[in-house]
């Protein structure tokens, strides 16, 4: 009998563990978008961090893992936000490798939209390309595309982005 409520005694104290957890994970997740959509994108970064440096399992579990990918994806928006462009490639790189179905064209051109967004055309650049290059077949598309960046690239004056353009292939000089 002893052994018994022990082992229940461990057995709760395991779920309300995982349980509070979830809460902190999505607790974190849920004020880095807020801080996102406020245009506060460092301490969203922040939260947005924690949240995925916590344990698999820390949140919960039928959310699990779309949970974490949309948080990767929001992070990377986060640091296109602040024009970290490195870190926002790095960790699009690794949210592609973690979740390569959610990796889809559609995430893409939505992080492009945010790059254009914050008027981070290289970043958009980049990502674009990345997107030609893993879906070769819907091209034709992505490469008008490039085109609507080219010019808004060259009514912001963005020498970067033509730069990166022109290296492309996609503008001449």
């Amino acid at each position: 009998m002893k052994r018994l409520r022990a082992t229940l005694g461990a057995v709760l104290a395991v779920s309300l563990a995982v349980s509070c957890g979830g809460k902190d994970f999505t607790a974190l997740v849920e004020g880095g978008r807020g801080d996102l959509q406020r245009g506060d994108a460092e301490p969203a970064i922040a939260q947005f961090e924690k949240a995925l440096a916590m344990p698999r399992g820390a949140e919960p579990t039928s959310l699990d893992e779309k949970a974490r990918a949309r948080a990767m994806r929001d992070l990377v928006v986060a640091y296109v936000q602040l024009g970290r462009s490195e870190q926002a490639h790095a960790s699009f790189n690794k949210f592609v490798s973690a979740y390569p179905t959610r990796a889809n064209l559609s995430a893409y051109t939505q992080l492009v939209a945010e790059c254009q967004s914050a008027k981070r055309y290289t970043d958009a650049v980049h990502f674009l390309q990345a997107a030609i290059d893993r879906f070769p077949e819907q091209s034709g598309p992505l490469v008008a595309k490039m085109d609507e960046l080219a010019a808004q690239a060259a009514q912001a004056g963005d020498s970067s982005a033509l730069e990166s353009l022109r290296s492309l292939g996609y503008v001449g000089d």
